[in-house]
């Protein structure tokens, strides 16, 4: 069950006493199970004496609030006991239970910039992901994960508040914009990506999926309207009609019959397509 709620110890190998634990937790899924993603004191401890001889105890709960709940109880109980534990707050909140102060969160943004900064831990990062989607128990479990978050009341609409909230500061526009050129700009970036769309759009359960939601979206008069406002929006910027000619000034249009694209003018035919929309 995705939404179990849970409350969690994990403690060193022959822990027969309260003594012996050293960490308590609040999770779903496989959180408990999760040895990696821990604090400096909680790793060393795994590292001591391997994450494969830790003990682990769980005990579900009905809501997350009484997980939560849960573990602040567990928690406050074995430190009035004596017993050393890693956590570094009293529980009940999650990772916001450790409030970073501005300090603290400028020095793990410069960590992770200059971490990034560096080729190959950026080729790294890359490869380990790109195995990880690879293994289909993976890609099933983050798709399960994904359709059950998005499939709760309410996720949707704010996700999408979000992002208007985010894009509507020109600061982070700016930055995604700068960002996402300099990513398109690198060498094999774009042939990689037009490969990789030209191939899922080959599937006809993808191009299914693509066509059944964009009917649903165009079916409601306010996504039409909105649409249309964005276009007239769009075409009255005399710099963004130069540029959308500019861009497409040298271009035919082609299609396979199933779907249509635009070239160079001096392109070939790709096999199996011709000139024209229809």
């Amino acid at each position: 069950m995705l939404d179990q709620f849970y409350s969690y110890v994990h403690a060193r190998p022959g822990t027969v006493e309260a003594a012996g634990i050293f960490y308590v937790g609040k999770g779903k899924r496989q959180r408990f199970l999760d040895f990696r993603r821990r604090g400096r004191y909680y790793l060393n401890i795994v590292k001591k004496h391997g994450k494969e001889n830790i003990l682990v105890g769980r005990i579900d709960c009905s809501s997350e609030e009484l997980a939560f709940d849960l573990e602040m109880g567990l928690i406050k109980c074995l430190r009035q006991m004596g017993v050393k534990l890693v956590n570094a707050t009293d529980g009940g909140e999650g990772p916001s239970g450790c409030k970073f102060t501005p300090e603290r969160r400028a020095r793990h943004s410069a960590i992770l910039k200059r971490a990034l900064s560096r080729p190959e831990e950026i080729e790294r990062k890359s490869k380990k992901t790109k195995e990880m989607w690879q293994r289909p128990e993976y890609r099933d479990k983050q798709i399960a994960i994904a359709n059950e978050l998005w499939q709760r009341p309410g996720a949707r609409e704010n996700h999408g508040a979000l992002m208007k909230q985010t894009f509507a500061d020109p600061v982070v526009r700016s930055s995604i914009s700068i960002g996402t050129l300099r990513g398109l700009a690198q060498p094999g970036v774009l042939e990689r990506r037009n490969r990789a769309l030209a191939e899922a759009l080959a599937r006809p359960e993808v191009r299914a999926n693509i066509s059944a939601a964009s009917k649903e979206a165009w079916s409601t008069p306010e996504r039409r309207e909105s649409r249309s406002k964005y276009c007239l929006k769009f075409w009255e910027n005399e710099a963004m009609r130069e540029n959308h000619s500019r861009i497409f000034k040298n271009k035919i249009w082609i299609t396979n019959g199933v779907r249509t694209s635009r070239i160079d003018k001096e392109s070939p035919v790709p096999p199996g397509w011709r000139l024209g929309r229809k």
